[in-house]
């Protein structure tokens, strides 16, 4: 028997678009709060901006993925592109309130796009290689992480938001060149009416809602990590970033080897607890940025392995759009909600305290695990 293919063209395809998709997402997304914040706006009002966003995401995502398992992959990929594209080159021509408005739209096309690129990958991993696949694939996500804050701030200091907003869209449009070289079959259209009662995948529903807590401290760090450090005179605490990003895609293939190899327990729990002590040092310690950076990193990293596997490995292959979809809705979802309490806490407690409030959620993630993905 031949050896599973990784780097096939559609894979290549898909993890450049992929690429370019989130280093123009990553350099406009991380530095929107702090414009804001320049604009006048206060930590709930920033807060609240963030959470639309991931609203509009958890509200489209089921559509998304079944719509993806009716209609094709790539129409849905180019036109949610695109939307996302134009949305982009609205942001710095409008005020706090526009900008609030222009966020919980981009929402829509960008978590559509996200569930397009993550089921397409999904199509090309055989179940054998899968948690290596993906692992592999995450570069092209983490990549960004790491390199979007460094360009973004350099932009954002230099020549300002507009300028910023110019090459995030110009990035997304690269994004887009690289769609007609996905090779799919033509698919047939189905009747509206057989995507009713399947917008839900019952196989990721637990995985779902675990990575759904587990992300909630991710919605604080992103909104507001660069706040905490403006504060506490830190200069320079966008690198936690680009540490976080070099953490996480120099793990994510080993764990994603792991996970295939001995299963997600082992990753999972230990992941939780790195999640929680990374949250109580930056609550207590943020001097210690790059330490708590690298903590989170790995934590995130292997319950990122463990989850996803764990979501996509049970699924029917005629449903992995859906699947995609229910995972992402609870990803997109603890991140909302994350922006929503990061943002309140912030404002009664300050920005430690809220951090250390954070340290919470690994710890209800791993109980609901415990529970729920009994085998």
């Amino acid at each position: 028997m031949s050896k599973p293919r990784l780097w096939t063209r559609n894979f290549i395809a898909i993890f450049s678009s992929s690429f370019f998709l989130y280093l123009g997402y990553m350099m406009l997304h991380l530095l929107l709060p702090v414009h804001m914040n320049r604009l006048g706006a206060d930590d709930t009002t920033v807060g609240l901006a963030m959470a639309l966003f991931m609203l509009s995401g958890l509200i489209i995502r089921p559509f998304a993925g079944a719509a993806l398992d009716h209609w094709g992959r790539r129409p849905l990929l180019l036109i949610t592109m695109a939307s996302t594209l134009l949305l982009t080159l609205a942001y710095s021509r409008v005020g706090i309130t526009g900008i609030i408005i222009i966020h919980f739209l981009q929402g829509f096309s960008w978590a559509a796009a996200a569930t397009s690129v993550t089921t397409i990958v999904s199509d090309q991993l055989p179940k054998s290689i899968y948690g290596m696949g993906f692992g592999v694939f995450s570069l092209s996500t983490s990549l960004p992480l790491g390199l979007g804050p460094l360009l973004a701030l350099a932009l954002f200091e230099g020549r300002g938001f507009g300028i910023l907003t110019l090459v995030a869209a110009g990035l997304t449009g690269i994004a887009i060149l690289f769609i007609p070289l996905l090779q799919y079959p033509r698919q047939p259209e189905s009747k509206l009416l057989r995507i009713r009662g399947s917008l839900i995948e019952k196989c990721a529903l637990i995985p779902s809602v675990t990575v759904l807590i587990c992300n909630i401290p991710y919605g604080a760090v992103s909104g507001f990590v660069i706040l905490h450090g403006e504060e506490q005179g830190i200069l320079r605490i966008g690198v936690y970033f680009t540490v976080f990003a070099l953490v996480f895609m120099t793990t994510r293939p080993f764990f994603g080897r792991l996970v295939d190899r001995i299963g997600y327990p082992k990753l999972l729990y230990p992941g939780l607890a790195l999640i929680a002590a990374g949250m109580v040092l930056l609550g207590l310690r943020p001097e210690y940025y790059l330490l708590n950076a690298s903590l989170y990193a790995i934590g995130d990293s292997a319950i990122q392995s463990s989850l996803n596997t764990l979501a996509i490995t049970r699924a029917d292959p005629q449903r992995l759009g859906a699947a995609n979809a229910t995972f992402y809705t609870g990803f997109d979802a603890g991140v909302g909600l994350g922006s929503i309490l990061g943002g309140a806490l912030a404002s009664a407690l300050g920005y430690g305290p809220m951090f250390l409030v954070m340290a919470a959620m690994p710890v209800l993630a791993g109980l609901v695990a415990v529970v729920g993905l009994r085998e």
